[in-house]
């Protein structure tokens, strides 16, 4: 499991407005995660949402052009190599 992410860093209101309750906490969670990145599992146990609620949610970001792979894969509870997603525009440094 990876750390905490740390500090408070607010998305700008015209990038979350359309998205719904669960996308806007999803995305800002795996921002603050940073270069490091999330998993759906680590994405759920930040949020305290069950992970089957917070996959779909991440496949939306990730349709919408707001996460992306970022070709790391990290271990989930089972055992299973996971996608590990970052936040779009953190490789443009943002």
């Amino acid at each position: 499991m990876v750390d905490p992410p740390s500090g408070r860093q607010e998305a700008p209101q015209a990038a979350t407005e359309h998205l719904g309750r669960l996308q806007r906490l999803s995305l800002a969670v795996v921002r603050l995660a940073g270069p490091q990145g999330l998993t759906a599992h680590e994405t759920a146990y930040w949020l305290r949402i069950d992970r089957a609620t917070i996959q779909p949610r991440l496949s939306e970001l990730r349709s919408k052009g707001r996460i992306t792979d970022s070709g790391m894969r990290r271990r989930n509870a089972s055992g299973r190599r996971a996608i590990v997603w970052v936040v779009r525009d953190a490789f443009a440094g943002g």
